[in-house]
């Protein structure tokens, strides 16, 4: 009988380990992930400072344009935050927040640079869900 105990005892212990193997391998991003999206977002950085240097920003311009991204960035992330990832939910609050971060640029660009920005914007969306700009 003492035998069985033993068997039963090592078969729980190995069941229990490997399902907490399995739950960590489970939890941890692919492998190079991580790096990948601070890739991903290094580029899309360098696009729009490109897109943000060909509109001929004045200095004033260019600060205004950094304080309503900060500004609209840090409600993004809470709106990220506070819904966990599921993007259903996230998708009228975000729109909401660029339709009023867009309302506030226009106010800043003329009307030649909001046009531009625009188009920047519409070409943006198109490359990310990998199809061609959308006229």
């Amino acid at each position: 009988m003492n035998f069985f105990k033993k068997i039963l005892f090592s078969s729980l212990a190995i069941a229990f380990i490997s399902s907490i193997s399995i739950s960590e391998i489970s939890a941890q991003p692919p492998e190079g992930s991580n790096k990948q999206n601070k890739e991903k977002m290094q580029e899309r950085m360098t696009a729009y400072n490109a897109m943000l240097d060909s509109l001929g920003l004045t200095e004033q311009q260019r600060e205004d344009v950094e304080f309503i991204n900060t500004k609209y960035k840090a409600q993004m992330q809470q709106i990220r935050q506070n819904n966990e990832g599921d993007r259903e939910a996230m998708r009228p609050k975000m729109m909401e927040l660029r339709d009023k971060q867009n309302a506030e640029l226009k106010e800043v660009f003329n009307e030649e640079q909001f046009a531009e920005y625009q188009k920047w914007q519409k070409e943006n969306r198109s490359r990310r869900k990998g199809g061609p700009p959308k006229n």
